[in-house]
């Protein structure tokens, strides 16, 4: 009866020549392994390995709001979802009030993958209404058209504030 020492082996993988080899895959694979004795006599067998792919996590949300309006932030890629603060499911409401980093990870069939994404908060405009502007209308209305820049029509004349 001869032992296991005195085989040797050659894999595909690498054309590994140990007994054991430890790969690293990200797809499907099939090993096969040549052991050879002392007189020659040679065996082969292989196995294939079936990769479970991680998921590959995308989000879907406003990249920027207002403060005092509600991020809602949908995530697809995986089956589970787990969120930074431990809730679960695939969507996340906050109405955060500086910008803000969201972290979620999606889990399919054991694997698992972690990702994050931003959004951004903008102040709310500052909007001064001169003297003169009090002074001379009843009404106005404030039309923004650009993001610091307003037009201010008032029944007394359009007047153009930053903001």
């Amino acid at each position: 009866v001869e032992s296991e020492h005195e085989l040797t082996y050659v894999w595909n993988y690498l054309n590994s020549t140990s007994d054991t080899i430890y790969p690293v895959i990200d797809q499907n694979t099939t090993f096969e392994v040549t052991a050879t004795n002392n007189n020659g006599c040679t065996t082969t067998k292989s196995y294939t390995v079936r990769s479970k792919p991680y998921p590959v996590l995308e989000f879907n949300h406003q990249e920027a709001i207002c403060r005092g309006e509600k991020a809602v932030i949908v995530v697809s890629g995986a089956i589970d979802y787990e969120w930074q603060d431990g809730t679960t499911g695939n969507s996340f409401i906050d109405e955060p009030q500086n910008s803000t980093t969201y972290t979620v990870t999606g889990t399919t069939r054991g694997c698992s993958t972690t990702a994050s994404t931003n959004v951004k908060v903008w102040s709310l405009p500052n909007v001064t209404i001169s003297d003169k502007m009090r002074r001379n209308t009843t009404s106005c209305l404030i039309f923004c058209r650009y993001v610091k820049f307003c037009d201010v029509m008032c029944s007394g004349g359009t007047y153009g504030i930053m903001v």
